[in-house]
């Protein structure tokens, strides 16, 4: 046998040894490790494609469970929101177990620290304020669904028996809360050619228009 054959196959079982020791790519670096710019190795992303879908499979559930509770009342906000916190910590640490890369790809890719940081204030502000945020969305639920569909009505009847009465003083029959749903009625009442508003000051005088 000549060196160069010894060279050769001492060459080759080093290759070997490294690839049974540790992950490698096709150039030869280590999957295991970040590369030299701090960024995930070539290669690194298809090869753990069965651990990156069972975590994002995952972490898409929880997501969009606290996603479509945005419109819900805050308890279930709460509720889905903290177990969405939830499996992200719990994800960050399986990550971080699982090496360097697991957490770089976990935290750069899939989250990010502004993100958390978002979510973990959100999360606070209804730890926080959840009695009076549901109190709040429960009165709201309650105007659209009780007083709102009846208001067109009541505002019809309060300017007829009051022919010129000031739009600030309409207020005054509703609670503070209804404001906004008064505006939009009579906005639109004027637009449909309903009522007539007619600047007066700071406000409007209303009339029915004949």
């Amino acid at each position: 046998m000549g060196l160069f054959d010894i060279f050769s196959k001492k060459k080759s079982n080093t290759f070997n040894q490294q690839v049974q020791n540790t992950e490698v790519n096709r150039f030869g670096e280590d999957l295991t490790r970040l590369n030299e710019n701090g960024e995930l190795p070539w290669g690194w992303v298809s090869r753990k494609d069965d651990f990156r879908d069972k975590i994002a499979s995952e972490y898409s559930y929880f997501f969009n469970e606290w996603l479509n509770s945005r419109e819900e009342e805050p308890k279930k906000q709460y509720a889905t929101l903290k177990s969405l916190m939830l499996y992200v910590n719990d994800a960050q640490k399986a990550c971080k177990e699982k090496g360097e890369c697991y957490e770089f790809w976990f935290n750069n890719i899939v989250v990010s620290d502004m993100w958390i940081q978002d979510r973990n204030n959100e999360l606070q502000n209804l730890t926080q304020n959840i009695d009076k945020l549901q109190s709040e969305y429960e009165r709201k639920i309650y105007i659209e669904n009780i007083i709102a569909p009846k208001l067109r009505e009541k505002l019809l009847e309060i300017i007829n028996d009051n022919s010129g009465i000031l739009q600030k003083d309409i207020y005054k029959y509703f609670d503070d809360d209804v404001k906004e749903y008064i505006v939009f009625n009579l906005y639109n009442m004027e637009k449909e050619n309903v009522i007539i508003r007619e600047k007066s000051g700071r406000t409007y005088k209303l009339t029915i228009k004949e």
